[in-house]
C-alpha cells in the first residue's frame, strides 16, 4: 500500500495497530483513513468506531479486507466506514 500511495504522490502516513491509528487524526486532519481491519492489539472495525463515536472524525474510511463476506461488508458500513477495497489492491479500484 505504501509503495501504491508513494507511486500516486500522495502524502501518507502509517500505522503499525489500531492504538496508533486513533492517535493520530487528533494530531494531524486526514482527507481519507485508509483502515486495515485485520490489525493488531485494536482491530478496523474497532478503531473506526472509536473514531467516529468518541473522536466525531467525519474523514472517509475506507476499509481494505482480504475477507469480503456480506457480514463484514456490512458490519463495516454500520461502525461508519463509507466503503471498501479487496486485498491484493486493485490501484483501478482505490
Amino acid at each position: 500500500m505504501k509503495k501504491i500511495l508513494n507511486d500516486f504522490g500522495f502524502e501518507r502516513d502509517v500505522a503499525t495497530n489500531g492504538k496508533i491509528v486513533i492517535v493520530m487524526p487528533a494530531q494531524k486532519s486526514y482527507d481519507i483513513i485508509l483502515m486495515d481491519l485485520q490489525m493488531p492489539i485494536m482491530n478496523g472495525i474497532d478503531t473506526t468506531t472509536y473514531i467516529r463515536k468518541t473522536m466525531q472524525i467525519s474523514a472517509p474510511i475506507i476499509a481494505l479486507t482480504a475477507d469480503v463476506t456480506s457480514v463484514d461488508l456490512g458490519k463495516c458500513k454500520s461502525m461508519g466506514m463509507n466503503g471498501y477495497v479487496t486485498k491484493p489492491i486493485d490501484i483501478h479500484q482505490l
